[in-house]
Formats: C-alpha cells, sequence, structure tokens
C-alpha cells in the first residue's frame, strides 16, 4: 500500500481473504469502519458452513470471473461473469458453490462486527439448501429480488454501466448506505461521448473508492497525478480535492462513495 497524506493506494493482486476492514477483523491489513472489502482471486468454488445474516450492514458480491451460486432468503441465485449482487440487514444467506476459476469481491457497509449464524444442524443446513434449489435457480437479472431484501444487476447491460447504479437519487436501486458505479469504456471516443464529465471536486464527508479491474486510470489528487493501475483501489478521503484525468483502453472498473451525502464541492 502507498500511504499518502491526501490518498491511500492498495495492490489487490494476488490478495485472498479481507483486505479492508475494522478492528474486529484481526487478520484485516488495513483499516476503514466505513468499508469492508475482501477478495477471493481466481479460487474453485466454496460453500459457507452455515447461513447467516447482518443486524445493520449491507452486504454486496461483486463478481468479475466464473459463477458463485448463492441463497439469499428462500431464493436460489446463480450470479455469473460481470454481476453484482446487495443483500439487505437483517436476510439470511449463504455461498453454496458455483463453477470456474472465482474472482470476486466481497463488501460491506460498514464495516462493523454483526454477522449472526444461523445456528442449526448440518444436515437441517443441506436438507434447506436442497429444498430451496429443488426448483431451480434464479438466473435471470430481470426476475428481481424482493426490494426489502436486496437487487440483482447485470453489468453486462449497458443501462446498468457508467452511471450510478446504486445510490440514492436516479440510480436502479435506493440505498442510504453507499454509491455504486461499473465503468466500462472500450475507447477513448466512447468515454467522451457519456454525458458525464468529472469536475475537480471534493467530498465534505464522504470517502470515494476507485478500482481498476482491466488497464488504468489516472486522478488528479490535490496537485498529485496518482496512476491507478490494473488491480488497484485508490482511497480518497473527505475533503481532498481530485478529479479522474485519464484511462487507458479498454477500460474496466467501479466507483464507490460512502456514506451517501449531498456534498460534492466543485472546485473552479
Amino acid at each position: 500500500m502507498v500511504l499518502m497524506t491526501d490518498y491511500e493506494l492498495f495492490n489487490l493482486n494476488e490478495l485472498n481473504g479481507w483486505i479492508i476492514g475494522s478492528e474486529f477483523e484481526k487478520n484485516t491489513p488495513f483499516y476503514s469502519s466505513l468499508f469492508q472489502l475482501g477478495r477471493t482471486n481466481y479460487l474453485y468454488p466454496w460453500k459457507d458452513p452455515k447461513f447467516h445474516y447482518h443486524t445493520e450492514s449491507i452486504e454486496i458480491y461483486l463478481v468479475l470471473q466464473g459463477e458463485l451460486w448463492v441463497i439469499v432468503d428462500e431464493i436460489a441465485v446463480i450470479l455469473k461473469e460481470k454481476s453484482i449482487l446487495l443483500v439487505q440487514p437483517g436476510i439470511f444467506h449463504s455461498v453454496i458453490g458455483g463453477k470456474g476459476l472465482i474472482q470476486h469481491f466481497g463488501m460491506k457497509i460498514p464495516s462493523m462486527e454483526d454477522k449472526k449464524i444461523i445456528k442449526e444442524e448440518k444436515d437441517d443446513y443441506e436438507n434447506k439448501i436442497e429444498k430451496i434449489t429443488k426448483s431451480g435457480f434464479n438466473q435471470s437479472p430481470y426476475k428481481q429480488l424482493d426490494r426489502n431484501h436486496g437487487f440483482i444487476a447485470d453489468l453486462k447491460e449497458e443501462s446498468n454501466i457508467n452511471c450510478w447504479l446504486i445510490g440514492l437519487w436516479e440510480v436502479k436501486y435506493k440505498t442510504e448506505k453507499f454509491c455504486f458505479a461499473y465503468i466500462n469504456f472500450d475507447t477513448l471516443e466512447e468515454k467522451n461521448a457519456h454525458i458525464h464529465q468529472d469536475h475537480f471536486h471534493y467530498h465534505s464527508e464522504s470517502t470515494e473508492w476507485y478500482f481498476t479491474f482491466k488497464n488504468s486510470q489516472e486522478l488528479l489528487v490535490n496537485d498529485t497525478i496518482v496512476k491507478v493501475p490494473e488491480g488497484y483501489l485508490l482511497k480518497i478521503p473527505k475533503g481532498i480535492p481530485h478529479k479522474q484525468i485519464s484511462m487507458s483502453f479498454p477500460f474496466e472498473g467501479a466507483t464507490i462513495r460512502t456514506p451517501i451525502q449531498d456534498d460534492k464541492i466543485i472546485l473552479s
């Protein structure tokens, strides 16, 4: 990790498990109370030992490669490559398998010790999985979960990319805890044709996180140009002026802001 006064730059390549989180995750190398981040870096499918839920935090599964199979409440979901699942607090869920080598990011917002395990015998757990999956998996991104339970989106769908997908205001799924945008531009011309143009700005209360999944991007942070290569994550704390100034193409990445505040200050 590169630690500067104005930003933090994390090299996520080759890392597995929880990477960023609050102090209750004793093996997490980097600290944040706002945002907990974990990663599986091309691992074979796995299965959680029990169902669980979170009392306060939202859990997000962002799948970049492979398939992840998850039960959310009473629905079995297949998360295919380039898809995202959001699970609301209080909703039981469990990873029950997958297909192929899986690269995915797991996130909890905020980062806190609120995981509750559903206590049941192993046979009861397996029987519940068998009962729920007997009728098949929900593979369609258009067949949504109950909005009080969560949200699924196909990130290959044009209407879900290069915009705020999750958050407040004009989004597909509303939550007051964070904003999420998946960014995917093949060419500079495609990016320039996009209606959103970044301005030099800062946030008075919220922190922004810039992921690079493919190629690289550069941001001006105060008076420093910071390159965010493939597999890196840039954290911009509140109060720090910044602007995205370039990308190498084809580019793929994501931006997260938490907590959600109407606190963007545009600078001349």
